[in-house]
Protein backbone atom coordinates (compact mmCIF):
# COMPACT_ATOMS: atom_id res chain seq x y z
CA UNK A 1 0.00 0.00 0.00
CA UNK A 2 1.48 3.21 -1.11
CA UNK A 3 1.52 5.94 1.60
CA UNK A 4 2.54 8.68 -0.17
CA UNK A 5 5.78 9.25 2.31
CA UNK A 6 9.14 8.79 0.23
CA UNK A 7 11.93 8.02 2.30
CA UNK A 8 14.79 10.69 2.12
CA UNK A 9 17.65 9.77 -0.14
CA UNK A 10 20.88 10.98 -1.02
CA UNK A 11 21.50 11.47 -4.51
CA UNK A 12 25.14 10.94 -4.47
CA UNK A 13 25.66 10.27 -8.53
CA UNK A 14 29.38 9.20 -9.33
CA UNK A 15 30.43 8.55 -13.11
CA UNK A 16 33.35 7.50 -14.15
CA UNK A 17 33.56 8.50 -18.13
CA UNK A 18 37.12 8.86 -19.60
CA UNK A 19 39.06 8.58 -16.87
CA UNK A 20 37.10 11.80 -15.24
CA UNK A 21 34.59 11.03 -12.59
CA UNK A 22 31.49 13.23 -13.23
CA UNK A 23 28.91 13.95 -10.06
CA UNK A 24 26.42 16.53 -11.10
CA UNK A 25 22.42 15.34 -12.27
CA UNK A 26 23.53 17.26 -15.72
CA UNK A 27 26.69 15.80 -16.47
CA UNK A 28 25.79 12.56 -16.05
CA UNK A 29 22.54 12.63 -18.22
CA UNK A 30 24.78 14.43 -21.04
CA UNK A 31 27.19 11.46 -20.62
CA UNK A 32 24.60 9.08 -21.39
CA UNK A 33 22.94 11.12 -24.07
CA UNK A 34 26.11 11.45 -26.03
CA UNK A 35 26.86 7.14 -25.40
CA UNK A 36 23.26 6.26 -26.95
CA UNK A 37 24.13 9.09 -29.77
CA UNK A 38 27.51 7.82 -30.50
CA UNK A 39 26.71 4.00 -30.08
CA UNK A 40 25.99 2.94 -33.76
CA UNK A 41 29.20 4.27 -35.23
CA UNK A 42 31.69 3.30 -31.83
CA UNK A 43 29.83 0.04 -32.15
CA UNK A 44 31.20 -0.28 -35.65
CA UNK A 45 34.42 1.10 -35.21
CA UNK A 46 35.38 -2.27 -34.07
CA UNK A 47 34.60 -4.62 -37.09
CA UNK A 48 37.36 -5.62 -38.71
CA UNK A 49 36.67 -4.43 -41.75
CA UNK A 50 37.21 -0.43 -42.41
CA UNK A 51 35.42 1.65 -40.37
CA UNK A 52 35.12 3.78 -42.91
CA UNK A 53 32.96 1.32 -44.87
CA UNK A 54 30.99 -0.07 -41.51
CA UNK A 55 29.64 3.79 -40.83
CA UNK A 56 29.07 3.71 -45.29
CA UNK A 57 27.17 0.75 -44.55
CA UNK A 58 25.53 2.05 -41.20
CA UNK A 59 24.41 5.37 -43.15
CA UNK A 60 23.16 3.56 -46.38
CA UNK A 61 21.03 0.97 -44.63
CA UNK A 62 19.43 3.33 -41.50
CA UNK A 63 18.00 6.04 -41.77
CA UNK A 64 19.29 9.28 -39.51
CA UNK A 65 17.29 9.62 -36.50
CA UNK A 66 16.48 12.94 -35.88
CA UNK A 67 15.18 12.71 -32.47
CA UNK A 68 16.72 14.57 -29.18
CA UNK A 69 17.59 11.95 -26.22
CA UNK A 70 17.32 13.98 -22.93
CA UNK A 71 17.51 12.69 -19.35
CA UNK A 72 16.01 13.74 -16.25
CA UNK A 73 15.12 12.95 -13.01
CA UNK A 74 12.29 11.14 -12.31
CA UNK A 75 11.55 10.26 -8.15
CA UNK A 76 10.77 6.32 -7.09
CA UNK A 77 6.77 7.88 -6.94
CA UNK A 78 6.64 8.85 -10.51
CA UNK A 79 8.15 5.19 -11.87
CA UNK A 80 5.12 3.70 -9.57
CA UNK A 81 2.46 5.91 -11.04
CA UNK A 82 3.79 4.73 -14.45
CA UNK A 83 3.79 1.63 -14.02
CA UNK A 84 0.31 2.07 -12.55
CA UNK A 85 -0.82 3.02 -16.17
CA UNK A 86 0.67 0.26 -17.52
CA UNK A 87 -2.87 -2.09 -18.95
CA UNK A 88 -1.81 -5.66 -16.56
CA UNK A 89 -4.31 -7.03 -18.96
CA UNK A 90 -2.14 -6.88 -21.94
CA UNK A 91 1.47 -8.18 -20.11
CA UNK A 92 2.70 -11.48 -19.64
CA UNK A 93 3.83 -11.02 -16.30
CA UNK A 94 1.39 -10.86 -13.64
CA UNK A 95 3.61 -9.41 -10.69
CA UNK A 96 2.74 -6.18 -11.42
CA UNK A 97 -0.06 -6.35 -9.82
CA UNK A 98 0.85 -5.26 -6.52
CA UNK A 99 1.47 -1.78 -7.85
CA UNK A 100 -2.31 -1.33 -7.72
Amino acid sequence: METGRVTPRTNDIKLDVDNKSITSAFEVATAFETFFTNIPVSTTKSLKSSPDTALSLLKFNVPECNDTLKFRHVSSSDVIKAFKLLNNKKTNDNEMGHFR
